[in-house]
């Protein structure tokens, strides 16, 4: 088990589900535009990198949030917690989404081994959060 990030609504982890035409299945009838959004995001991200990776409105792997958020002090673990497992809410998904730095250079891009495809499925995911007015749950 590695990192994850979850999109969650009042505190609770936010299950979705899309199929592999990019339709996304019913879960839950109030979270209507919050699935919308996520299967909007999800298509953009195979549009864009010809994958999928925003179905069910979470992430794994930090390396493109670590370096988005890394002049910011902003943390998305808890090295006190023995699972890592860390909350922002709205306010901070929304502070963070508006100080992060997306315009990596290519050569940090390419030295740090960071992915295109990890890239977008990350700032397309914490984008589509702050425009929900979601939290995010981080666990490892």
């Amino acid at each position: 088990m590695g990192f994850d990030a979850y999109a969650t609504r009042n505190g609770e982890v936010i299950w979705l589900s899309c199929s592999a035409s990019q339709t996304c299945s019913r879960i839950d009838s109030h979270l209507e535009s919050i699935r919308e959004a996520f299967c909007a995001a999800n298509a953009k991200l195979f549009e864009m990198t010809g994958s999928n990776g925003l179905e069910d409105a979470s992430i794994s792997g930090k390396a493109m949030l670590m370096r988005a958020i890394s002049s910011l002090s902003i943390l998305c673990y808890d090295s006190n917690n023995q699972r890592g497992e860390l909350y922002w809410t709205p306010v901070q998904v929304l502070e963070v989404h508006s100080k992060a730095n997306w315009n990596f250079e290519p050569s940090v891009y390419e030295d740090q081994g960071l992915d295109f495809y990890f890239y977008w499925q990350t700032r397309l995911f914490l984008q589509t959060c702050a425009e929900q007015e979601l939290g995010i749950f981080f666990s490892w």
